[in-house]
């Protein structure tokens, strides 16, 4: 009876030497004369697969030969095991770091690809993991909860507030907070800041203290106390150079003097990621903000959010009873959950960019791991004779494939810590393309999530790049590498060249499908754009203006309103001025309460539209002009008719049969007010969605905003005027601010700031793609041409022309490209499909992307293709044949 073939094939193709022999002929000799008769046929073939085990354990801990000997010997600690393998590995890296250092060529050109690809991704990932993971810098974040509708939003209203802050018991502190753009005034001049209103418990609650100075504390936040205000770290650098004396220093907010009581320690930015307010002041300074209209005096406004800390050994479902309970005093119809704050405003889920980016830069560390792989096999091939050697020497081939892995190791150990390296930078780099006014804050820096990451992408890609070159030396034949010149058509066992020639296909694959993401985000992004190109936006200039902070009130606040439109429209190339509290793409109001339409059915009470304040001039200024009926003038303000004017999707959905003109409208408790025109449609949010019902009101008729938004319309650049705009509001009173002077391009970018950092991601990754793509055919092509000089040599001493090796070299090389493409478009049109939701008026199998992306791979292949076939095409036969 034989022994089990796939044991005995286990021990010779493990063990090595004479160890290989002599185990292997004394099981069999056991096996068949003592094994068999003693234990029967099945469990023989247990006890050789046991022996067989043991016999490799005891060769590779290097246990004398032979099982039945093994007592007479001492035992091999595990201890002095685990040394030799550890010096095994520190003397594998060592020789790895001599011989890479020895080609220092080789070495940077590994290195800087793969930590372009470690880069990408960790940066990508950093971003993400700030925003979806990193838990909040507060001391009590495991108790924090945010209070949420039902099914609603996270707005509360004042008085709702402080029945919650009453009535639920379930609760240390119930903290408020609002956040909002002020205007700040100092010894440094006037400038547009994020505040945030909060309570007086708001840090309390929080578990924050100040860094230096003290915090806001109940007594601050009560009505008639003067301001106190607490800086961020970041904005006390920014303002005031870290001056320390800034404690205590009275600066204007809002034209109301406070006082700097605080400074916040450096982790500290809030509650919600990404919007590090600069300063915090108490809630009561709402009221003396906005005297006329404050919200903490009215029941419809929610405005609030609110947060708390629940009590030690209070259940979430308590609290959230609790909750509920407080209020039912203010609203019955209504309910509430909890939800911890370490999430909010964030969700579990990754947002669909962030995936597609990372999905996008993963296809980069492919590419750039192909393209050493390749590398690392080119080599190999060169130090053929030298691991022909060191087996010679007594180098088993695990020994060489540990060598090959070190070497390999060694490169993408480097590759990656320069790549973690740069991808804080990078990631700050990217987050300032997101959208908003204000610059996202996002604290980047890697954490033990983000060194995981990295730990686990330089493990697969160690793996990766080097296992065809530990193939190869596994492979290695020792006989004819040790003659002098070994025959030039020689080639390695295992197939490895034709493993070489895959690699490219799967290269080109991935880069078409990130060149067809990258020109499917840019098509979708001049399709956003175009959205507004009617307006010209490089054409309007738009600043705001704080009249009310320098004491303007009532009819002083309109005359200057009034002045300051006729001193813009006397400066040279101005064509239209108007003023505003909203500008396009600037954000939105909605109205509350419930619409009525005069000669229409009731409308549900849950409809809700945008509102804006506007002066006469403000619809032709902003590239919306009247379609319908008139626009403003001076005469529409207090005492005559009430007046309001509408945009065309107001018309379409409410009005789509009949004329809206002189038909009245009423929101809420307010007076009817007669429809005198119809305006163009634009987008106040974002150019994704549809235009929505919009009422405008004239300055003169409503109560003001304390802040508007000046646009001027120009022949030319607006850019230009951005001085005189600064003359004439200095001129007219030098105690205005004017802040945030830009053009109304500039806002519509800050509008598509994701679409833009997706855009531009995508399509940076694609050209890297196409360049990596491009250099690899380029080293395959002359890798194969400088293997195969006796060929061409032999073709053209036969009369090959020099035309004929040309194009010999550029089909083989179409063959390959052939591969790529078809393996590519089929992966293109997936990731298109996965990524349609980022697209915007295309669709995601848009076939003028995928020909461009086809085209242009093509021609880089041919380009790249064009040296290597040139230079085969110029062999000298004499010289080649006497080579060989």
């Amino acid at each position: 009876m034989k022994p089990p073939s796939l044991a005995r094939w286990f021990l010779t193709r493990t063990l090595t030497g004479a160890a290989r022999s002599a185990i292997v002929g004394d099981l069999d000799e056991e096996f068949a004369s003592h094994a068999v008769p003693r234990l029967g046929p099945r469990r023989a073939r247990r006890w050789y697969w046991r022996q067989a085990m043991r016999s490799v354990v005891d060769h590779r801990l290097q246990r004398p030969l032979g099982w039945r000997d093994r007592a007479a010997h001492p035992r091999v600690r595990l201890r002095d095991v685990l040394r030799q393998e550890r010096e095994m590995v520190v003397s594998d890296l060592q020789h790895a770091c001599r011989l890479l250092v020895r080609q220092p060529g080789f070495t940077v050109i590994v290195v800087l690809t793969l930590a372009l690809g470690f880069g990408a991704n960790i940066a990508i990932f950093s971003g993400a993991n700030a925003w979806l993971f990193k838990p909040l810098p507060v001391p009590t974040r495991d108790r924090l909860v945010s209070l949420r509708y039902q099914g609603g939003g996270g707005d509360f209203p004042y008085h709702v507030y402080q029945a919650l802050r009453e009535h639920a018991t379930a609760f240390d502190h119930l903290a408020a907070y609002a956040s909002m753009p002020m205007t700040l005034r100092d010894e440094h001049g006037m400038d547009r800041v994020m505040g945030q209103l909060v309570s007086g418990n708001y840090f309390e609650a929080l578990g924050i203290t100040a860094a230096r100075g003290r915090a806001l504390v109940p007594a601050d936040d009560q009505p008639g106390v003067a301001g106190s205000v607490v800086l961020s770290d970041r904005f006390w650098k920014q303002r005031f150079d870290a001056d320390p004396s800034v404690i205590g220093r009275a600066i204007r907010v809002n034209g109301l003097p406070c006082t700097v009581v605080g400074i916040t320690r450096p982790p500290f930015f809030g509650l919600r990621v990404g919007e590090s307010p600069d300063l915090w002041l108490p809630l009561q300074l709402e009221a003396q903000f906005f005297p006329n209209r404050s919200a903490l005096q009215t029941r419809t406004t929610w405005w609030l959010n609110v947060a708390g800390t629940v009590r030690r050994g209070v259940s979430r479902d308590a609290a959230t009873a609790a909750a509920m309970r407080a209020l039912q005093t203010e609203q019955p119809d209504e309910r509430v959950f909890l939800e911890p704050t370490e999430h909010y405003p964030r969700s579990g889920l990754l947002p669909t960019p962030v995936v597609v980016l990372q999905c996008l830069a993963l296809s980069i560390l492919l590419i750039c791991c192909v393209n050493v792989t390749s590398l690392l096999l080119a080599r190999s091939t060169a130090r053929q004779r030298e691991l022909a050697l060191r087996a010679t020497l007594g180098a088993g081939r695990v020994r060489l494939v540990r060598q090959m892995l070190a070497e390999s190791g060694v490169l993408v150990a480097t590759g990656c810590l320069l790549g973690l390296a740069v991808a804080a930078p990078l990631a700050n780099a990217a987050i300032r393309f997101l959208p908003g006014r204000r610059p996202t804050v996002l604290d980047v820096a890697p954490d033990y999530r983000v060194l995981l990451f990295a730990l686990l992408l330089a493990l697969i890609a160690t793996v990766g790049v080097s296992l065809a070159p530990a193939l190869r030396a596994a492979c290695t034949d020792v006989l004819p590498f040790l003659k002098s010149t070994p025959p030039s058509h020689l080639r390695p066992r295992g197939g490895i060249r034709g493993f070489r020639w895959l690699l490219v296909p799967a290269q080109i694959a991935l880069s078409v499908l990130l060149l067809v993401m990258a020109g499917l985000f840019v098509r979708s992004l001049q399709h956003l754009r175009g959205l507004g190109a009617h307006v010209e936006p490089d054409r309007v200039l738009v600043a705001d203006v704080s009249p009310r902070d320098a004491g303007y009130t009532g009819e002083r606040l309109l005359q200057f309103y009034t002045d300051l439109r006729s001193r813009l429209a006397g400066l040279p190339g101005v064509i239209n001025v108007g003023l505003g509290a909203l500008s396009p793409l600037g954000g939105a109001i909605e109205i509350g309460g419930p619409l009525a339409i005069e000669g229409s059915a009731p409308l549900d009470p849950q409809i809700r539209v945008h509102g804006n304040r506007v002066t006469p001039g403000y619809f032709e200024a902003t590239g919306m002009p009247v379609v319908a009926g008139r626009d403003f003038v001076d005469a529409d303000r207090d005492g005559a008719p009430l007046v309001v004017t509408v945009n065309q999707a107001f018309v379409r959905r409410f009005c789509p049969t009949t004329n809206p003109l002189g038909r009245r409208v009423r929101y809420g408790n307010g007076p009817p007010l007669e429809i005198i025109g119809v305006v163009r449609d634009f987008r106040f949010v974002s150019l994704h969605d549809e235009p929505r019902p919009a009422l405008f009101y004239p300055v003169a008729q409503q109560p003001l905003d304390r802040r508007l938004t000046v646009h001027l319309r120009t022949i030319g650049d607006a850019g230009t005027l951005t001085r005189s705009l600064r003359e004439q509001v200095r001129a007219l009173d030098a105690n205005v601010g004017l802040t945030d002077i830009r053009t109304l391009a500039i806002q519509f970018d800050r509008g598509l700031g994701e679409e833009r950092l997706v855009t531009t991601v995508a399509s940076i990754f694609g050209a890297l793609a196409l360049l990596l793509a491009a250099v690899g055919l380029y080293g395959l092509i002359s890798y194969a041409v400088a293997r195969r000089t006796a060929e061409m040599g032999i073709r053209a001493a036969l009369g090959a022309t020099p035309a004929s090796i040309r194009g010999l070299v550029l089909r083989e090389t179409l063959v390959v490209v052939a591969l790529g493409l078809g393996l590519g478009v089929p992966l293109a049109w997936a990731g298109a499909r996965f990524a349609r939701s980022l697209l915007t008026g295309i669709e995601a199998g848009d076939g003028t992307v995928f020909i461009t992306a086809m085209i242009a791979i093509l021609g880089t292949a041919v380009l790249a293709a064009w040296l290597p076939a040139r230079r085969a095409a110029r062999v000298d036969p004499v010289v080649a044949l006497r080579a060989e």
